[in-house]
């Protein structure tokens, strides 16, 4: 089924929308898809990257996922789960063509729960080439952090991961609700 309808509000068991028959909530568990059809946001997990680039650890190579962890369950930070995003190993590169036309990337970067608070990567946002974001030592042991830089004329946006200082099988990484923002046309 399809429903059209202005968003009212999330949380982790149900969506709000108002439709033209009134306001409607609907449990995430039958949620399949959500389009924005304003194009002010678009989810990264809903565009194809231009260039992937993942190195295999111990030669056992753990592909990117959109919208599920790379085991094929739910996007689980902590205690929250998310809807949209992108489950990533060290080492991996995934590069979006944007050509200019967003403002913004938004995104929770932190440790998938599978990882068992193993795990340590350098994490970036590379516009361009230039560094957005930088944290040279995020580990499965601490809080995801809260990313959000402006892509304002960037051709080319970057979301790498690479190997922590511990080289540890643990660094299953989520980029959680990575989205982009469109400016005001």
């Amino acid at each position: 089924d399809l429903l059209a309808g202005s968003w009212r509000a999330a949380d982790e068991n149900e969506f709000k929308f108002d439709t033209a028959a009134g306001q409607l909530t609907v449990p995430r568990s039958v949620v399949t898809r959500i389009v924005f059809r304003n194009g002010k946001l678009t989810y990264l997990s809903d565009l194809d990257p231009e260039s992937v680039e993942e190195t295999p650890f111990f030669g056992r190579l753990m592909s990117y996922r959109r919208d599920q962890s790379l085991d094929g369950g739910p996007l689980k930070l902590k205690d929250k789960t998310y809807a949209k995003g992108l489950a990533v190993h060290s080492r991996s590169v995934l590069s979006y063509d944007l050509d200019g036309e967003y403002e913004t990337f938004k995104a929770t970067v932190g440790f998938d729960v599978s990882s068992q608070g193993r795990g340590r990567v350098v994490c970036r946002v590379l516009g361009d080439g230039r560094e957005l974001f930088a944290e040279p030592d995020l580990a499965a042991t601490g809080e995801p952090r809260n990313v959000e830089v402006s892509v304002a004329s960037v051709k080319q946006l970057s979301l790498e991961v690479d190997f922590g200082e511990a080289e540890d099988t643990g660094d299953r990484l989520l980029w959680a609700d990575a989205r982009l923002f469109r400016g005001e046309k």
